[in-house]
């Protein structure tokens, strides 16, 4: 499973994230794939024929957002029905201050 985040592409290689910016990277991709595990074969085939499928995570943007890109439209709103407003608010909160720490 392909995960994007979006402050990678702000900081390009100039970075070096802390082991706190590291843990939170991790814990995302982690909820992310426990919502989405059950689609995870149907997640790879369409990575291996489209290279530029991923799970684009937006935490320099307001709302942030997890947004499937380059996937079929079916796929794609199988992925976005796993999640609901719920469970992304309670990430956000959960990682508000590493997010605001690492983008000062």
């Amino acid at each position: 499973m392909n995960v994007l985040f979006d402050v990678w592409a702000l900081y390009e290689n100039d970075h070096v994230y802390t082991d706190l910016e590291e843990r939170m990277f991790e814990s995302i991709y982690n909820y992310i794939h426990d919502r989405i595990l059950i689609l995870d074969n149907e997640i790879e085939k369409e990575e291996i024929s489209n290279k530029d499928a991923a799970i684009l995570v937006y935490l320099c943007t307001d709302p942030k957002a997890i947004l499937p890109k380059g996937y079929s439209e079916k796929l794609t709103n199988r992925i976005l029905g796993c999640f609901n407003e719920n469970d992304v608010s309670l990430l956000w909160q959960s990682v508000e201050n590493d997010v605001k720490t690492m983008l000062n």
